[in-house]
């Protein structure tokens, strides 16, 4: 009776860490990962697994997506002042592509973020 129980408790333990392919599903969990605020540890572990395979597999699509996730975890993690700090990585990023693809993808993220600082971070402080 105890051994079907492990097994399912390993297995589900485990799913958090094999999320190394770059499917869609794994950015899903991801993604689910962050907008619920839940496992951002382990989330950033995986997200830099998946980072270094997009790196290796030459896959600027799915490079810039990690980055972009990461960069939303630091977020969360630290104070509202670094928020653009945060987006160096992704300055740094868009200076060093080119490709015209990735790079697209570099100026659209980094002009959500900056809308959202104006939207959020402006009017929460104007406020009080």
């Amino acid at each position: 009776m105890r051994l079907p129980f492990l097994f399912l408790l390993f297995f589900s333990y485990t799913k958090s860490f094999a999320q190394k392919d770059l499917s869609e599903a794994s950015f899903k969990y991801i993604s689910d990962n962050i907008a619920t605020k839940q496992k951002l540890t382990d989330t950033e572990n995986a997200l830099q697994r998946m980072l270094t395979l997009a790196i290796n597999e030459n896959k600027p699509v799915a490079k810039v997506r990690c980055l972009y996730y990461q960069v939303l975890i630091k977020d969360f993690k630290t104070e509202d002042t670094l928020y653009l700090k945060n987006s160096a990585v992704l300055e740094k990023e868009l200076a060093q592509t080119i490709i015209n693809a990735p790079e697209a993808m570099l100026h659209l993220l980094m002009a959500k973020r900056i809308n959202y600082f104006k939207n959020y971070y402006l009017n929460k402080h104007k406020a009080a």
